[in-house]
């Protein structure tokens, strides 16, 4: 209330004494005022989800199934497990590294999400770790999100690779990479 108290004083009204009589022109305004406090790297950032890429596969498994049950019903199933996963996952990202938790909505808490099932490892990554990380097939329509790490262990110069479809906010989910993560992300 005390910003927007200061940034109405700062804003004079728009004036319409110069535009005349039964004129609509205006007075120019003042610039924006940005009254919400920028977010700090070290708050705890949970993305919420989105369900935007289930929607798509089960739509297009359903539109697949008019021409071919074999192709189309497996897809469209497979949109209906992620847009259960939608609801379950979320990727969390602290001051030091993201992590991804399940959130069960009866208890309305979040859990850690165990272990990888790929490496066996926890499914939580420093940033520091980091060697590369984008979205697929673009930041501007992210179906897939992906990177590299080096905490896990590889074969692979660049790191272990992980791959996550995009079940979350993909524009709160990069900016918040953006901000923490010194490589990568211009994908």
């Amino acid at each position: 209330a005390v910003l927007l108290a200061a940034a109405a004083a700062l804003v004079p009204p728009p004036s319409r004494a110069a535009a005349g009589p039964g004129s609509a022109a205006r007075a120019p305004l003042a610039p924006p005022v940005r009254l919400e406090a920028a977010k700090k790297p070290t708050d705890t950032v949970v993305v919420p989800p989105d369900y935007n890429v289930p929607i798509g596969f089960t739509l297009a498994g359903a539109g697949i199934a008019a021409k071919s049950l074999v192709f189309g019903v497996p897809i469209a199933v497979f949109g209906l497990f992620m847009f259960r996963q939608a609801g379950k996952v979320r990727f969390v990202l602290d001051s030091k590294a993201l992590e991804v938790q399940f959130y069960n909505a009866r208890k309305r808490e979040l859990k850690t999400g165990g272990l990888n099932f790929a490496t066996g490892t926890d499914n939580r990554w420093n940033y520091s770790s980091f060697t590369d990380w984008g979205f697929l097939p673009s930041k501007d329509f992210p179906v897939l999100v992906y990177f590299f790490e080096t905490q896990t262990e590889s074969k692979f110069e660049r790191g272990q690779f992980h791959l996550f479809p995009v079940l979350m906010n993909g524009r709160k989910l990069y900016e918040t990479m953006k901000d923490r993560i010194p490589v990568g992300g211009g994908k």
